[in-house]
């Protein structure tokens, strides 16, 4: 930026002059001293404003401008000033260019001393202003390197919270994964123990229709004797002569019932609580099919222990249309409850 503006305010005394010369030479010697006139009291307006409010950037470049305009020993007072100006300003740029000119001026005066310590002073200050760039460029790559160094440290500390972050979602996979094992494995052994339970049942129930098909067939073949007696029995009776009726001999009751009654008894003691509790199932349902198909179940067998009491009733349960009288037919079927209930008690 300084470069820029020494070469600036350089070009613009350079043109100045060069603007300056073709003037005058253009210009007849009246024009040419009332235009000087001119512009020297317009620089020099200038230049009392400038250092009436104190703009010493305004009054460097006014002094500056001045400088080809007048005689030269005002021109050494104004280059002077300009130096102590650009000394203010603290711009060494500035203060190089004004002292390179003073320079020329004593050279060109026949005054080698003077501006020999001109020169050494334009060293001083290109060296000083050398010195600030290489302080400003050193300034700049210390910042560029110090912001390089905080990217840097923020992708370190970004790639430290990922992996961090990474390695809690990890944590949570593991966890949750041990979790879901432990659930499947007291799944398993639920459905294990379920499995175990249900074949123990299904033995324990094949064991008692084992059971209970084998008690029935030993009383399917205890009957199976009685009822070939019986048939043969019944046919020699059938082909026996007729007897007179004054010579017949009423015979002694048939051993037959008797020896059937315990098995009958049996059945009926293993039968008839499942067929009562299906008997009151069917009445709350209202369901008089099963009511009928029970009671015509159970009638062979009561009316063998009591024909007397059952005969009658179940006829009156059985008989059509019985189911109409709705009073009778609940009585009836109170009647036939408590008759079984009570033949299961005493038998």
């Amino acid at each position: 930026m300084t470069r820029a503006y020494f070469r600036h305010v350089r070009s613009s005394v350079a043109v100045l002059l060069l603007a300056s010369s073709v003037q005058l030479a253009a210009q007849t010697p009246g024009t040419a001293a009332d235009s000087l006139k001119a512009e020297l009291l317009q620089q020099r307006t200038s230049l009392a404003l400038a250092d009436s409010v104190g703009d010493l950037h305004t009054s460097f470049e006014a002094r500056m401008q001045l400088v080809p305009l007048v005689r030269r020993a005002e021109s050494m007072v104004l280059l002077k000033q300009a130096a102590a100006i650009a000394d203010s300003l603290d711009r060494p740029d500035l203060g190089a260019m004004v002292h390179r000119l003073l320079a020329k001026r004593y050279a060109s005066t026949g005054d080698p001393a003077a501006a020999y310590v001109e020169a050494l002073v334009v060293d001083s200050l290109d060296r000083i202003r050398e010195l600030r760039e290489m302080d400003r460029t050193s300034d700049e790559h210390a910042m560029m390197l110090d912001r390089l160094i905080a990217e840097q440290d923020s992708l370190a500390q970004a790639g430290l919270d990922r992996e961090r972050r990474l390695a809690e979602a990890m944590v949570h996979v593991q966890h949750n994964a041990d979790r879901w094992m432990m659930a499947a494995l007291v799944a398993m052994g639920l459905g294990l123990v379920i499995v175990l339970g249900l074949f123990y049942r299904m033995g324990r129930t094949s064991r008692k229709l084992r059971t209970t098909i084998a008690g029935l067939r030993a009383e399917v073949d205890a009957l199976r004797p009685v009822s070939n007696r019986r048939r043969k029995t019944e046919t020699q009776y059938d082909e026996a002569p007729s007897i007179p009726d004054s010579a017949q001999i009423k015979a002694p009751p048939t051993p037959v019932h008797e020896a059937m009654k315990p098995v009958v008894e049996g059945m009926f003691r293993k039968g008839a609580p499942e067929r009562l509790a299906t008997l009151r199932q069917a009445r709350e349902r209202g369901d008089l099919e099963k009511v009928l198909r029970v009671v015509h179940s159970l009638k062979p067998q009561l009316v063998n222990f009591d024909e007397a009491r059952f005969a009658s009733l179940c006829a009156r349960l059985t008989a059509p249309g019985a189911s109409a009288d709705h009073a009778q037919w609940s009585a009836d079927l109170d009647a036939l409850d408590a008759g079984v209930s009570a033949l299961l008690r005493t038998h």
